[in-house]
C-alpha cells in the first residue's frame, strides 16, 4: 500500500508542473492591462506604464517571469494582492474556510441524500420507486445551481421569510444562525451533487445485486440488511468514490457564483474581485490554490479506492 501511495505522489509532479504553466499563463489570457490599471487608467501616462510595468516584472520575457514565480510558488508566496497590499496566502487562507464550510455542507447534504435514493433505486431496478429517482435525478442535474438559488431566495428569503438571503455567521458566534445563513447556499450546490451520486450509486449498485456472489449470499439466509451493507455497498462504493471526488471541484468551483447570490466573503468572491480588478497575483495564487486542493481530494479518492479493491494496489 505504500508504494502504491508514492506511486500515486511522484505521479502528481508532473501534474502539478503543467498547472503550474496553465495557471501562470493566466496573465496571457486574462483582458486588460493591470500595469493600465494601476497606473491611472484612462489617465495614465506612457512613462508611468512602463515603470509600474517593470515593478511588476511584466516587461521580462515569459519563461523568465515563470521561472520567478514558480520558485517564488515553491515556497508558498503568491506575491502581494495589487489592491488590497496583503500577501495572498493569507488572504486565501483568511477566506478559504468559510468557502470549505459552504463545500463540505453541500457534499454531506448530497451525501445525506443522494446515497439513500441511490440504495432504494439500486436494490430494485426497473421499480416504481427507481422510475421516479431516475426522473427527479435527471431534473436535478439538468437544473443550474445559480438559478436553483434565486429560486430559493425568491420562495424561502423574500416572499416567505423563512430563511436569510445574504451573509454569513460565524459558527462561534452562533450554531443556529450559522446553519440558517448556510442551509439555502447547501441546497443550491447540494442538489446536483445528490442527483450524481444516486445515479451513479443506483447504476453501481443494480450491477452488484445482479452478481453470483450476491444470489449465494441471498441463498445462504442472509439478512437483505447484510446482503446489500456487507457485500453490496461494498463493491459498488468505489465507483461513487471517484464521482465524490469530481464533485469537490464542482462544489469549489461552484461557490464563486453561489457566494454572489447569497453575499458571502468567500474564496470564490476573492476570485472573482481579483478577476474583475486585474489582480494577476491575487488570481494566480488563488487558483493554484484550488488546483492544489483539487488534485489532493483526487490523491485521497485514489488512497479511498485501493483500500476498498486490492486489484488497484496490484495494478
Amino acid at each position: 500500500m505504500l508504494t502504491f501511495i508514492i506511486r500515486r505522489i511522484l505521479a502528481l509532479i508532473p501534474l502539478l508542473f503543467i498547472v503550474s504553466v496553465i495557471v501562470f499563463g493566466l496573465i496571457l489570457l486574462v483582458p486588460g492591462d493591470a500595469a493600465i490599471t494601476l497606473a491611472g487608467g484612462d489617465a495614465a501616462t506612457r512613462p508611468r506604464i512602463l515603470l509600474v510595468r517593470h515593478q511588476l516584472g511584466l516587461d521580462k520575457p515569459f519563461l523568465s517571469q515563470y521561472v520567478s514565480w514558480l520558485g517564488n510558488a515553491l515556497h508558498l508566496d503568491f506575491g502581494r494582492s495589487l489592491y488590497s497590499n496583503q500577501t495572498v496566502v493569507s488572504e486565501v487562507w483568511q477566506r478559504f474556510p468559510v468557502t470549505l464550510q459552504i463545500a463540505g455542507g453541500a457534499l454531506f447534504f448530497g451525501l445525506l441524500i443522494g446515497v439513500p435514493l441511490g440504495i432504494i433505486s439500486g436494490i430494485r431496478p426497473r421499480s416504481v420507486t427507481d422510475r421516479a429517482v431516475v426522473i427527479g435525478t435527471s431534473a436535478a442535474i439538468a437544473m443550474p445551481s445559480f438559478w436553483l438559488a434565486l429560486i430559493l431566495v425568491l420562495n424561502l428569503a423574500v416572499y416567505r421569510q423563512i430563511l436569510p438571503s445574504r451573509g454569513f455567521v460565524q459558527f462561534s458566534t452562533s450554531p443556529y444562525e450559522w446553519f440558517r445563513h448556510l442551509l439555502l447556499p447547501w441546497i443550491s450546490l447540494g442538489v446536483l451533487a445528490a442527483a450524481t451520486i444516486a445515479r451513479q450509486l443506483r447504476g453501481a449498485l443494480a450491477d452488484v445485486m445482479s452478481s453470483d456472489h450476491i444470489r449465494t449470499s441471498r441463498s445462504k439466509g442472509l439478512a437483505p440488511i447484510k446482503v446489500v451493507g456487507k457485500h453490496g455497498l461494498k463493491n459498488a462504493s468505489a465507483p461513487v468514490l471517484t464521482v465524490v471526488g469530481l464533485q469537490v471541484a464542482y462544489l469549489i468551483g461552484g461557490t464563486v457564483i453561489v457566494e454572489q447570490i447569497f453575499g458571502i466573503a468567500g474564496l470564490g468572491t476573492y476570485v472573482l474581485t481579483a478577476i474583475t480588478r486585474d489582480d494577476l497575483p491575487a488570481i494566480q495564487g488563488s487558483v493554484m490554490f484550488i488546483a492544489l486542493l483539487t488534485v489532493f481530494v483526487n490523491l485521497l479518492v485514489d488512497i479511498s479506492y485501493a483500500l476498498l479493491n486490492p486489484k488497484v494496489r496490484v495494478e
